[in-house]
């Protein structure tokens, strides 16, 4: 289940990185809390995650709880944009709306497994 998470993850790094104007950021992208600019900019958030899930993250060692909120963020990212896109995630055939798709029962799962291994 926890690779199959962090398999999900990397189409949103990737979808966040080319939303990213890296251009204009005076640290390439790399969030840091001790910069009042990465704090007021409007790509914060996202730049925060990437830092956090990014290609250099250990995802591995993560738990599943942990990889479950990394995903809901990724929901709900990607919902985001699919809204601003006018897009019917239910319908569409695009690459996005797949994802969203996939990724809300992939995350369903995650639960469902988390639930179960609670029990006692």
């Amino acid at each position: 289940m926890k690779t199959r998470i962090i398999t999900s993850l990397t189409f949103v790094r990737n979808l966040i990185k080319s939303d990213q104007d890296l251009e204009v950021c005076g640290h390439g992208g790399v969030f840091s809390n001790s910069h009042n600019d990465c704090k007021a900019c409007p790509k914060g958030t996202e730049c925060h995650w990437l830092y956090q899930n990014g290609e250099y993250a250990d995802l591995e060692n993560y738990s599943l709880q942990e990889l479950e909120q990394r995903l809901e963020f990724a929901l709900d990212y990607v919902d985001s944009r699919i809204l601003e896109w006018q897009h019917h995630s239910a319908s569409c055939k695009c690459e996005l709306c797949g994802w969203l798709r996939s990724a809300r029962q992939l995350y369903e799962q995650a639960l469902q497994q988390s639930e179960g291994s609670l029990k006692f």
